[in-house]
């Protein structure tokens, strides 16, 4: 069963990312900025997903490979598409350049707080903030019943995948991971569908 949820997590995350190139015309230059930063996304959790399943062993070398993917992930993938989603959403305009800079933030709070001996705390911080994120993305500027409706199966989705099953990020401790794995598999993709419809194309794209 595990075996099975990398595998259908690792498809999802490539079917996902290409949901976001998947338009009726041409994304703008900035949409292609935002596609390609969450197909990064994707391809972390992609690598966090597959890895195990192609390094055997339990050497202290292996070991650690694994967990620098699998942190990747937590604290790296799983924030910065939250933030990117937020803030397109929000339009807010930045450069991938600025989005870089945004990474190694990323990265040094999490290796700060390790250090500091709060990674509990910073972990279900982390978890709070990317699922509002998504949260508020994923619903602003809709209004209607039917707008929302594909919003909140993903936010819904997203979320127990995080604040359930997550072995990192779980705040109740329900976590597992080949659940984890099912869930934001399914959560990966209904995100990127919703988010797609927020890009903006070449013509004038109305959400």
């Amino acid at each position: 069963m595990l075996i099975f949820s990398q595998i259908m997590l690792a498809a999802a995350s490539i079917f996902a990312a290409l949901l976001l190139y998947r338009q009726p015309q041409p994304l703008t230059v900035h949409s292609k900025t935002v596609a390609s930063i969450i197909a990064t996304c994707c391809m972390f959790i992609l690598l966090s997903a597959l890895l195990p399943l192609v390094i055997t062993g339990n050497s202290e070398e292996k070991l650690v490979l694994l967990r620098i993917f699998s942190n990747l992930q937590y604290y790296l993938a799983l924030p910065l598409m939250s933030s990117v989603i937020l803030l397109t959403c929000l339009g807010k305009n930045y450069s991938k350049g600025a989005w870089g800079r945004w990474s190694l933030v990323l990265l040094a709070s999490f290796e700060l707080c390790r250090r500091a001996l709060v990674g509990e705390q910073y972990s279900m911080a982390i978890a709070i903030v990317i699922i509002l994120s998504v949260a508020i993305g994923l619903l602003y500027h809709r209004s209607t019943l039917s707008a929302i409706a594909l919003p909140i199966a993903a936010i819904v989705s997203f979320t127990t995948s995080i604040l359930l099953f997550s072995p990192e990020l779980s705040i109740i401790d329900l976590s597992d991971q080949a659940r984890y794995n099912f869930s934001l598999a399914v959560s990966l993709c209904l995100v990127c569908l919703c988010f797609g419809q927020k890009l903006k194309t070449l013509t004038k794209n109305s959400t």
